[in-house]
């Protein structure tokens, strides 16, 4: 049984998060809910399948669960395993990811660590970001921006660039922000009035997505089901701005649609093949039950 397979076994979601719009973008996978990756684990212990994106998937799932002495161990192992240049890199960035967990200082060194061993290799920019939110997470603050410096002098940031680590950890994704915010957007990027989708501008497609969360007063109202849709600009390096709520919803759900919405990272519009600012229609569709699982820390 592949990855594939063993984690479309997987189909109670807690809620629906959909791209509104006439032929929507395809979806980015979403970190998995506790519920997936409970049956995520058992199914794996049936098909005792280990290629890379397994171990990645694991990895991920023990974090989810709490679970992060065996997440720091299985990413040991995935590294140990990998056979290619590429797939160390993968194991060794959810290694970090998994170590960053961790809160004592010699762990998340070691993430240091592997973050800028990745850097010299194929990692890209998604190594760096991983180095700098650890440097933060070490509160090495002087460090951390004098590597915003370094990295402002070489290289830009790649389009369409996610998060170093799957998370829902409101503090590494307000790292995440301000790494890329540091290094800057085109300032005739800001300057540019949005294009319209249609005609030789194509639609954004999403690569990141990162589920909203149900509101604690929500969940004190099972059965509930409603749809927030908002505006957004997407700009040419696909990320989320001036998002604008079009259609409510109580319990605090409109502010988490839009909390959630701002992570979200697309593969650019384009207009002749050129990436262009584009503003978007998007949809977040909640759905409160009973069986919910914990809300993440």
């Amino acid at each position: 049984m592949t990855e594939r397979t063993c984690f479309r076994l997987v189909s109670m979601l807690a809620l629906a998060v959909t791209l509104a719009l006439p032929a929507a973008p395809a979806r980015a996978e979403d970190p998995p809910s506790v519920n997936e990756c409970k049956e995520y684990l058992s199914a794996n212990e049936l098909s005792q399948s280990k290629s890379m994106p397994v171990w990645s998937r694991l990895v991920e799932c023990y974090q989810r669960l709490g679970s992060f002495g065996k997440a720091i161990e299985t990413a040991r192992q995935a590294r140990q395993a990998a056979s290619t240049p590429e797939e160390r890199v993968e194991a060794s960035q959810a290694l970090a990811c998994a170590l960053l967990s961790e809160p004592d200082a010699q762990a998340k060194a070691e993430a240091a660590g592997l973050f800028k061993e990745n850097m010299a290799g194929s990692g890209g920019i998604r190594a760096s970001a991983g180095y700098y939110l650890a440097l933060r997470e070490l509160h090495r603050d002087d460090q951390a921006a004098e590597f915003i410096r370094s990295l402002k002098q070489g290289a830009r940031q790649e389009d369409g660039a996610e998060p170093p680590c799957r998370t829902q950890n409101p503090r590494w994704l307000q790292t995440w922000n301000e790494f890329e915010d540091a290094l800057g957007l085109d300032a005739a990027d800001s300057l540019d009035a949005p294009a319209t989708v249609g005609g030789e501008v194509t639609r954004p497609e999403i690569i990141y997505q990162l589920r909203p969360e149900v509101t604690i007063e929500a969940r004190k109202h099972p059965g509930f089901s409603g749809q927030v849709i908002v505006e957004a600009i997407i700009d040419r390096q696909g990320r989320v701005q001036n998002v604008r709520v079009l259609k409510d919803q109580p319990y605090g759900l409109s502010d988490s649609a839009v909390a959630s919405v701002k992570q979200w990272r697309f593969k650019p519009a384009t207009l002749r093949g050129k990436p262009v600012k584009v503003r978007y229609i998007l949809t977040v569709n909640f759905k409160v039950t009973d069986d919910l699982p914990p809300r993440p820390h």
